[in-house]
């Protein structure tokens, strides 16, 4: 399970910013949960314009929709879902045996597809501290 897998479960609107009542709609959960996750999970850190309102950008959706996923489909717990998203950003694979197809199971295979995802992890993390300095330097 990765952001990608979620993209693909969403509609998600091709914009830079969305509302709170936008994102409730499209992840089809209460403002409320949106606002209780912010509190519990680190990484859901929306932008908040001179008004105060929430400014959720695509990334943070897509890890909400994450959040939704991990909480209501999986059945995890609040701290299960807290480590399992530790897991993905860092660039461990948390996968169940039955996930695993069958060309994985030789190690080569397995080496180069971890280092694969280990390097993609890095450069994503690389491009979203691109982009929040940027939106400092401009605000």
């Amino acid at each position: 399970m990765n952001l990608d897998d979620i993209e693909k479960t969403l509609n998600i609107p091709e914009k830079l910013f969305f509302s709170i009542k936008e994102v409730s709609k499209i992840l089809e959960l209460n403002a409320s949960v949106l606002r209780y996750w912010e509190k519990e999970f680190q990484i859901i850190q929306p932008k908040r314009n001179q008004f105060g309102h929430r400014q959720y950008r695509r990334n943070d959706v897509l890890v909400l929709g994450l959040v939704r996923e991990l909480l209501y489909n999986r059945k995890f717990s609040i701290e299960g879902a807290k480590q399992e998203i530790k897991n993905i950003t860092s660039g461990k694979k948390s996968v169940k045996k039955d996930e695993i197809p069958v060309t994985e199971n030789h190690p080569v295979s397995q080496s180069v597809s971890q280092n694969w995802e280990l390097q993609l992890n890095q450069i994503i993390r690389s491009v979203e501290t691109l982009i929040k300095d940027i939106e400092v330097a401009i605000q």
